[in-house]
């Protein structure tokens, strides 16, 4: 087995060519009107990014059109906020290189209600049914991911992962829109690591300088206490690149090295098949489910649950923990994780940062009686209040 299962990492995404901006937002549309309509070979400007309108190819065997049209409409139908751009047998080339330069990361909301689909990425083109079939597919020198739809009637998220000159899409029914970058914190990954070391039932390993992972049995609704495997697998699944963690029939529960510390703050990167149950645990409080979208705005264990996007079976997603807790445990059926983020709270009363409260922070507390320089509660003084504090926290 590895020496440990998780190490701090950056996770290298794909990049090429020339220097690159930051996450790019696709067009908007607000400063276009409602109405506002385009066919193949004319061009405009949305939010400073060159957009040039192509002719659509149908599914094969069927041949190109040029007789369509892009249209810029309100929110209704769709999952778009404002504006957004209808494609009806046309394709929009987002030509990033061509205008604000190229970009580093590129998302965009997406619909899909009837037709085949065109994506091109670099000039690299794809004839597809519906958007979940590129899923995960390297397309001019990118890795493309569906962060949640693309299975045909319904809206979505694309996100185009490393450096995008042109982006190209469109469809028979067709919509797209702008979308904020998710958060990414990826702060622990598993890229030192070979793929199928394997993390024993029971046993711990620390995940980076701050936390401490153990393999747990998965609860079962019906079958009860469950473990097959957790192991490192060479897949991007979890809405990440290179390696991550698969969690097969179990949990893996994270809790701060340092004893007495607890977490403000705990994310990571997730892929949960569909058709099996989910587990989700904060302060000992398990939740079972079918998806974690379940858990989208819950407070569980007396912190809030977050799942910006995916969660519903059969993709990757986020999941976000705030609050004070000193322990989360995520496990699955046929689950993966990666990008994992911690923001740990310190040991209260641990003045000189040593991981213990002892005789020292007392003899701090006790010579900076009236002072700020012995303040544990926060009031910037030093008083009874604080004395209590620490020695509730006594080790």
């Amino acid at each position: 087995m590895h020496p440990a299962l998780f190490r701090h990492t950056a996770v290298a995404l794909l990049t090429a060519g020339a220097a690159v901006s930051a996450h790019a937002q696709a067009p908007e549309w607000e400063d276009k009107p409602i109405g506002a309509t385009w066919t193949p070979g004319m061009s405009t400007l949305s939010t400073g990014v060159k957009v040039n309108f192509k002719c659509f190819q149908w599914a094969p065997p069927a041949g190109v059109t040029c007789g369509g049209y892009a249209e810029v409409a309100g929110p209704t139908p769709g999952c778009n906020v404002n504006h957004k751009l209808i494609l009806n047998n046309c394709n929009a080339e987002l030509d990033f290189g061509g205008s604000i330069g190229p970009q580093t990361d590129v998302y965009v909301s997406f619909g899909e209600y009837g037709g085949n689909i065109n994506i091109s990425v670099n000039g690299d083109f794809r004839n597809i049914g519906n958007m979940i079939a590129v899923d995960g597919m390297m397309i001019g020198g990118c890795l493309v991911r569906v962060l949640g739809g693309g299975y045909g009637n319904d809206c979505g998220k694309l996100a185009v992962l490393g450096t995008v000159n042109q982006l190209m899409l469109g469809g028979q029914e067709f919509f797209i829109d702008s979308l904020e970058a998710p958060s990414d914190e990826c702060d622990y990954g598993f890229e030192d690591l070979v793929p199928l070391d394997v993390l024993p039932l029971g046993a711990s390993h620390a995940a980076g300088p701050e936390s401490i992972a153990t393999a747990k049995q998965l609860i079962h609704p019906v079958s009860g206490p469950l473990f097959n495997v957790v192991r490192v697998r060479a897949s991007t699944l979890a809405c990440s690149t290179g390696n991550e963690v698969e969690v097969n029939n179990a949990q893996v529960e994270f809790r701060p090295s340092t004893p007495g510390a607890q977490y403000e703050r705990f994310s990571l990167k997730f892929y949960e098949a569909s058709g099996g149950v989910i587990n989700l645990s904060v302060n000992g409080d398990l939740r079972i489910g079918n998806n974690f979208k379940e858990f989208d705005g819950l407070v569980i264990g007396g912190a809030l649950v977050s799942v910006p996007y995916g969660g519903f079976g059969d993709d990757c997603g986020q999941l976000i923990v705030e609050g004070t807790f000193n322990s989360i445990a995520v496990g699955g059926q046929q689950f993966y994780i990666d990008c994992l983020h911690d923001d740990i709270k310190g040991l209260v009363g641990d003045l000189n940062g040593d991981g213990k409260v002892n005789g020292i922070d007392l003899a701090q507390v006790l010579s900076s009686w009236g002072t700020a320089n012995g303040d544990i509660t926060g009031d910037q003084k030093t008083d009874g209040m604080d004395l209590a504090a620490l020695l509730s926290n006594w080790t």
